[in-house]
This record gives C-alpha cells, structure tokens and sequence, in this order.
C-alpha cells in the first residue's frame, strides 16, 4: 500500500512522512490531520493495516464515541446553515426559514452524514457550501461546494428579468422556456443577453 501527501486513510489525512528514533533505530512514521481537527504522529505499518483509524475519538470496535467533528470547518457550516435556518434571531434567518429554506432530515439529525456527503462530493477548505436551487433546501441533491466566484456567478438565477413587461427571476423563466438554467447561464457568460439566453432554444442561434 502506497501512502502519499493528502490521502485519507479512515478519519486520518495524511500530512508528510517522517522519521522517529525509538532508542535503537528510526522507524517510518507519518503526521497526520484527525477528521476531529487534531495532528499527531503515527506509525508507518499502523496506517498501512489499517489499526489506526483516528487520533482516539472513534473506536473501530464500538463505532464513533462522538462525532469529532467540533473542531473541523465543516462542522462550522453545519452550524451556520441550522442557524440560518431555524434560528429566529439569527441576521439571516428571514432569507433562509424565514422563507422555507430548510435542512434535509439526514443531515439535519447527524452532522456525520453530511461530513461523509462533503468528502464524497469535492470538499475543499477554500470552498463553500452552495444551493444549486436557491428555492429549494439543503440537501445532497441540491448542494455542491463551490469557490465564492462561482457562487456570485450563480446568483444570477435569483435576479429579475424582464420578459414582454412582466418580471420573474431568471430561474423562473429557464422553467417556463424549457431552457436548462446552467446552459442559460453559461451563455450569459460567454456574453449573451440574459433575455437571448433564456429565450432561445438549444441549438438555435442568436
């Protein structure tokens, strides 16, 4: 089993390998990141049989003792989405319950869930988590993570476009034209009116 910089081995991230003197000779070892947020040093053949799975907050014989994931960010946007999402008093709640956003039961009764969702999906530290439908919750079918650039280009789907004098936001009228909204919203990147986008057929020309 070849071991490398960023692999993950169970609930361990490995950083670099290094070597550590037992008192008769160096032995093979390797910094590693826990999913709980803690670095440590473990053994080389311990990570290659798969005995060491985390820093100790999960047992491989009884399951997880907790989550471990109170240190890790994306525990911090889990947090962040509940607030947002059912915390009344929260600045942003009117944007998100406050208009029906809510959380997929999976996710919201075991942060683990969506913890393995993210490292299946593209999860990256420089990325944040992203409704594909602004309508609709969070949820594995409606999420993705995506660079903040990529997210401001999104939120094109939430602006108003007018269309004969009436007014609908641009995700709105992909719907109504049949048109799927990310090919609506590539056009209007490559330089397309946002009316043309939406309103010509694919594979029909400007």
């Amino acid at each position: 089993m070849n071991l490398k910089s960023g692999a993950k081995i169970n609930y361990l991230t490995l950083i670099e390998p290094i070597k550590i003197h037992d008192g008769k000779r160096n032995r093979s070892h390797w910094k590693v990141k826990c999913v709980c947020g803690k670095i440590f040093n473990t053994r080389t053949d311990a990570l290659k049989t798969r005995t060491r799975i985390s820093c100790g907050c999960k047992n491989p014989n009884t399951g997880p003792i907790k989550h471990g994931l109170t240190h890790h960010r994306i525990y911090k946007i889990y947090l962040g989405m509940k607030q947002r999402c059912y915390n009344k008093k929260n600045t942003k709640y009117p944007l998100y319950g406050g208009r029906g956003i809510t959380i997929c039961d999976e996710w919201l009764n075991d942060v683990t869930k969506f913890y393995e969702w993210s490292m299946a999906n593209g999860y990256k530290d420089n990325l944040s988590i992203d409704r594909i439908n602004n309508d609709m919750g969070y949820s594995p079918e409606n999420c993705r993570w995506e660079s903040k650039l990529t997210q401001s280009r999104n939120r094109r789907s939430s602006r108003m476009v007018e269309i004969n004098g009436e007014k609908k936001t641009f995700s709105e009228w992909c719907l109504l034209y049949g048109i799927n909204r990310k090919t609506a919203t590539d056009r209007v990147r490559n330089g397309w009116d946002e009316i043309e986008a939406i309103t010509t057929p694919v594979g029909g020309k400007r």
